[in-house]
């Protein structure tokens, strides 16, 4: 790639580029393909007083999904802060970021009375608060300036126990997480299970506590629990670790066939704090039994998505007041949860239909399918088709519920299932509400996937 320009995987046609199909001894040879001009991204960083200050990371974030999880990561490395405060970052993709900086811990002023907080562009210390930047092609965003100021920091103290044993935990590791993940800071026990944590700022953190195993026919211990660390001292910042929890349960059928279940698998991923989740004890697969039964023998505290693999064909896992697999599991610390009932039905729905674009079939549309209310959090609900040459498409196996559907032109390969990049044109798509085992005809407009950042 040319320097000052950026990648791009396109698909589909519209203002950003068209489906092409290739026959066999076919001869191309014009094609125009338009690079896109990466964006800078340039200020200055100061503290309250007005002094300039070196050393602070800059780093441009964005919020991207690992399965149902939302979570937020930074978009290349991070620029530093020369002698003067100054940064500047280039080669930035078009698209909606969120700036932060990150003053190096030797910045703060007087570590056991003050610290300097991660602060979010323009002047804030939580991404909720934040301003979201929406960047142009080969745009020259200057004087993007962030002033941090000096927090009370305080004290962290406690002390970790074990489950069902009277002596502490040896060699415990102490991590405090913020609730961003932008900061964490570690420390070990002592041989009581003490830990102290100094020049903490003010926010809401998670606390986490792990015991590596000496070896491999022993797990884990593992235990968590959230902060709120204000202007005083925090003491007895206690909790307990543990080796897991056992968790079971079982599949059923809805309408009673005789349906192979041995080849479903079952998967517990964290669903948490994204940095707290990597710190978790790896939970293994679990295979149904003939009978529809599963357990897992060892689960660490926390919030767990319930993930079904290799369902048999033609099925989804049907929604219930208490289902686990939309409304996650809880696990809690030396208490096993209720067994979970999973139920499996057939009667998916599906959609079929055309696109247009200037009343012409829409070859190479992408049509996405956003699940709405209590399942938007849902990626495994999005489902997409892409139209063919005659601008049809059909999705099938979709689970029963209410949905928005629209046609995109022009998607990036990147964006065709981000949940983030579709709900951008949540008020150009078309409502829909599918029964089970519905058929539902559609003709939709397509609309480019460039107008998102304009």
């Amino acid at each position: 790639m040319r320097q000052g320009y950026v990648g791009q995987h396109i698909s589909g046609g519209g203002s950003n580029g068209r489906a092409l199909t290739v026959s066999p001894d076919q001869h191309t040879n014009d094609l125009v393909i338009e690079l896109i001009p990466g964006a800078t991204l340039s200020g200055h960083i100061k503290s309250f007083d007005g002094k300039a200050l070196s050393g602070v990371s800059l780093e441009v974030v964005k919020y991207f999904r690992n399965g149902d999880e939302k979570q937020i990561h930074a978009v290349g490395s991070p620029a530093f802060t020369n002698s003067n405060g100054d940064y500047r970052v280039s080669g930035l993709a078009p698209g909606k970021y969120y700036v932060r900086a990150i003053a190096p811990s030797s910045s703060a002023k007087g570590a056991s009375k003050e610290a300097l907080p991660t602060t979010y562009y323009p002047n804030s210390t939580n991404i909720s608060s934040a301003s979201i930047l929406s960047v142009r092609p080969g745009q020259d965003l200057s004087g993007m300036d962030l002033t941090i100021t000096p927090v009370r920091a305080v004290t962290v103290s406690g002390k970790i126990t074990q489950l069902a044993s009277a002596n502490p935990p040896s060699g415990a590791a102490v991590t405090l997480i913020s609730d961003d993940s932008s900061s964490q800071v570690e420390v070990a026990t002592d041989a009581k299970g003490n830990f102290e944590l100094q020049a903490i700022p003010s926010r809401d953190y998670i606390l986490v506590a792990r015991v590596e195993p000496p070896d491999s026919k022993t797990s884990m211990l593992w235990g968590q629990r959230t902060l709120h660390v204000g202007e005083v001292n925090v003491r007895n910042a206690n909790f307990a670790v543990g080796s897991g929890v056992p968790v079971s349960g079982r599949i059923h059928v809805d309408d009673k066939s005789n349906v192979d279940l041995t080849k479903i698998t079952v998967d517990l991923q964290p669903d948490g704090n994204p940095s707290a989740d990597a710190l978790m004890p790896e939970v293994m697969s679990a295979q149904v039994r003939a009978d529809g039964a599963f357990a897992f023998p060892s689960v660490p505290q926390g919030m767990h998505q319930v993930e079904l693999s290799s369902l048999p064909q033609g099925y989804y896992v049907k929604s219930t007041a208490a289902d686990p697999v939309e409304n996650g599991l809880i696990v809690s610390q030396g208490a096993s949860p209720p067994p979970l009932d999973i139920i499996l039905s057939q009667n998916s729905a599906a959609i079929s239909g055309s696109v247009s674009n200037d009343e012409m079939p829409a070859a190479g549309a992408l049509v996405a399918l956003l699940p709405e209310g209590s399942h938007s959090s849902h990626s495994a609900l999005y489902k997409r088709s892409v139209a063919d040459q005659s601008g049809r498409f059909l999705i099938k196996g979709i689970v029963p519920g209410d949905y928005k559907i629209v046609a995109l032109l022009g998607v990036e390969r990147g964006s065709a299932m981000d949940p983030e990049f579709l709900q951008q044109f949540e008020d150009r798509a078309e409502s829909i509400h599918l029964q089970e085992g519905s058929t539902v005809n559609l003709t939709l407009d397509a609309t480019p996937a460039d107008e998102a950042n304009q």
